[in-house]
């Protein structure tokens, strides 16, 4: 992280999901050795609904500002309460593959498209 501030890095997006107590220091790390940054916590679908429960206001309260796929895409009804509980923005990426799941996942606040996984151009050009 020193490296990539010296080089002028405001922005990172931080990999959780291992440990909660640890991702919770980690987030409070990042926000304090660099208070403009914008901390994206990314969970690649890592936590069980319980735990991203717990971990939207405790992430929020260290300084996240973004939580990316804290469950499976699937679990459809935990991205509804995670929304409803509103502690962080919600965003999914490998979870939206085709315009279909974009107007499907309702759950969310934003996605993180990845070209690659949206079906190419042509496919994620359709869900603009």
């Amino acid at each position: 992280m020193e490296e990539d501030l010296w080089r002028g890095y405001q922005n990172f997006n931080i990999k959780i999901a291992r440990d909660l107590n640890f991702d919770i220091a980690l987030a409070k790390a990042v926000r304090r050795r660099s208070s403009n940054s914008f901390p994206w916590v990314d969970a690649n679908g890592g936590y069980d609904p319980k735990t991203a429960l717990k971990a939207g206001p405790r992430l929020a309260d260290a300084g996240g500002d973004i939580l990316e796929a804290p469950v499976k895409p699937n679990q459809i009804s935990s991205y509804q309460v995670l929304r409803k509980q509103g502690a962080l923005s919600i965003l999914m990426d490998e979870g939206v593959v085709s315009p279909v799941d974009l107007h499907e996942f309702k759950h969310f606040d934003g996605v993180a498209m990845k070209h690659s996984q949206c079906g190419r151009l042509l496919s994620s050009k359709a869900s603009d």
